[in-house]
Formats: C-alpha cells, structure tokens, sequence
C-alpha cells in the first residue's frame, strides 16, 4: 500500500516549481526572460497561439474580483522541441495554474488519471516490431483543453495578457496542473 503526502508550496516558489519538470537548459524560467532573449519574437508567437487556442475553446471568462475570492495563480512554462540532431524546431508556450493550491470539497473533489501500465506500453511496440509497422508520434494540441469543469475556479492572468482592471479569470475548462486536468 503506497502512501501519498499532500505537501503546500509557497507562492514564491512557484514559478521555479513550473520550470524544474522540464529540465531544458536553453528555455527561459519566465515570461520576462522569454522576453528578453534572441527568441523573443518565437516565444511571443508561441504566446499569442497558447492564448489564441485558449480562446478559440473558451477555456475562461473575464470576471470581477470579489471579496474573499479564492485565486490560484498561473505562470507560464516554456520548452524547446529539438529534433534528433539536437537541433531546436519549435517554440512552445503553455500556461499552468498553481493546483497544489486548490482547496479540496471546493475546488476539487476526489480525482482519478488513468494511467498506463509499463506492460500495456511495450504490448504495442512488441507487436509493431513483431509485425514490421511503423510507429508514430503526434502531438494532440490542447488536450487538457476539452475537459469541463463544474467547480467554480479563478485564476489571476498570466503575464502578456491583457485583462481588464480588478479582473480575474473563471475557468470553464480545465488548464494545466489543476486537479480536474489528470
């Protein structure tokens, strides 16, 4: 029987949090420096498509602020894909939202992820090798993005978005790192 630790991160910590899981060494650790590097011009792109399919999915409304309101902060995360030569082909932006801090019974309630076993991922290579298929990757852009949410969630804007004074968002569907997003 495994045991699970509920472990509280400060705020401060945060965004270092968001940047450790990728381990990149020529991705920017903020929005600021995403900014302020040669790439700039390909990190804003990749912003502006992140928040374009945001949109397009209407993953939030803007809403006022009220008083005692719960706000998870976000931060954005940004990686560069390389190719097999190790050369960088594509700039990718993505917005995450601080869900260790969701408040469970009123965020969230219990969740579950499905997840694959190592067997039932080598059944599928054994039997491409066995039977000489090719195997493919592809990549299933904004995939958190279709899945709803019933709780009411608010989230401070990301850096580079521009919102309206005193104004958060209300998730309508889930983002990354939430609790409803696994």
């Amino acid at each position: 029987m495994s045991m699970i630790k509920e472990v509280e991160f400060q705020d401060e910590y945060f965004e270092l949090m968001c940047v450790s899981v990728t381990l990149d060494g020529d991705s920017p650790r903020t929005y600021c420096k995403a900014m302020c590097t040669s790439d700039s011009d390909k990190w804003h792109e990749s912003i502006k498509k992140e928040l374009k399919s945001m949109a397009e999915m209407e993953v939030w409304e803007e809403n006022e602020v009220f008083p005692n309101q719960h706000i998870l902060g976000t931060c954005w995360v940004f990686t560069v894909k390389h190719n097999s030569k190790g050369d960088a082909i594509q700039h990718k932006a993505r917005i995450v939202v601080q869900g260790h801090c969701q408040i469970k019974g009123k965020e969230f309630e219990e969740t579950f992820a499905l997840t694959p076993t190592f067997t039932s991922l080598c059944c599928p290579f054994a039997t491409a090798s066995k039977l000489h298929w090719e195997v493919q990757t592809f990549d299933v852009t904004t995939a958190y993005l279709h899945s709803g949410l019933e709780e009411y969630i608010y989230v401070r804007p990301p850096q580079g978005l521009a919102t309206g004074h005193n104004k958060v968002l209300q998730l309508k569907k889930a983002l990354y790192i939430l609790k409803q997003a696994r």
